[in-house]
């Protein structure tokens, strides 16, 4: 709001700048992977919530009377939606950390590569999912970036980032098998930082 009521740059030129300064490199290696490690951890974590308030959901909807003219209370169901909605969003936000951090120590370069060949295969599914529910409410105003991506056609069925076909978030990222992969990578990691990444 304040720069509409000056001229370009009027602020640029009278604020002082930091001046940015990497850090060394062995510091962000072990940030990198100390954080990559984390969020491993997180999406582990993350996706077991996502399948306990998925399983708690379903649980309701069978207890939900089918026959006309019985009064229900439908709120706990709504409420349990809500909780697996929050969950299933906390489970794209670790995934796209861990591959931020991924990335990262990628970009480092030092460390055996060979140990993320499997996880590496779940990065595009993950960063659209990450990125379009992210967006989602620009997307519903028709104001999406990607609206090529907004849609997932399946071999039986069409969804949006924000559906859940089985276990799978928006018809494409599969938070068990994610689950399952990321498990696998964190008993084959080293649990330091190896030296000769230096």
């Amino acid at each position: 709001m304040t720069r509409l009521l000056h001229p370009p740059n009027y602020f640029d030129d009278r604020m002082p700048t930091m001046q940015q300064t990497p850090l060394p490199i062995l510091n962000q290696k072990f940030i990198a992977f100390e954080g990559l490690l984390a969020w491993a951890k997180a999406i582990v974590q993350q996706a077991d919530r996502v399948s306990e308030a998925q399983d708690r959901l379903k649980n309701m909807l069978k207890e939900f009377p089918l026959e006309p003219r019985v009064v229900f209370n439908a709120e706990p169901i709504r409420d349990a939606g809500h909780v697996f909605k929050v969950e299933r969003h906390l489970f794209c936000i670790a995934a796209g950390q861990f591959f931020d951090h991924r990335r990262w120590l990628r970009r480092l370069g030092g460390f055996d590569e060979s140990f993320f060949a499997e996880i590496d295969l779940f990065e595009p599914d993950v960063k659209a999912m990450r990125d379009l529910n992210e967006h989602a409410i620009e997307y519903f105003e028709g104001k999406g970036q990607r609206p090529k991506d907004w849609m997932f056609n399946g071999d039986d069925f069409n969804s949006d980032p924000t559906g859940t076909i089985n276990t799978l978030v928006g018809g494409r990222l599969d938070w068990v098998k994610l689950n399952q992969a990321t498990g696998r990578l964190l008993e084959s990691l080293p649990t330091m930082l190896p030296r000769s990444s230096r």
